[in-house]
């Protein structure tokens, strides 16, 4: 235990046991294990509401934006096309 650095109080070891789990951890005398159950646990939780939510004002925002883009490039389209149509109508008179 002193090559981990671990410091214990002698009154609260017991001596008898054969594995024991501190921190988290499985202690034996194979050496310091990280319990595999904590991981799985871990592992399986599902996101938390608010970064669910926070993805899904992302993804709208990201298309609030490619919305834009498009509505900017018609929007030229259509200065374009006025510009054309008063030309026109300017030779025409």
């Amino acid at each position: 235990m002193q090559e981990e650095k671990f410091d214990f109080k002698l009154e609260k070891v017991h001596f008898m046991v054969k594995k024991g789990i501190v921190l988290s951890h499985i202690i034996s005398s194979d050496g310091i294990e990280v319990d595999k159950a904590k991981i799985d646990l871990i592992t399986n939780l599902s996101l938390p509401l608010v970064l669910t939510l926070l993805e899904l004002f992302l993804d709208m925002l990201d298309f609030i934006v490619d919305l834009f883009k498009i509505s900017v490039k018609l929007l030229s389209l259509c200065l374009v096309f006025q510009l054309r149509m008063c030309r026109f109508t300017s030779l025409r008179n």
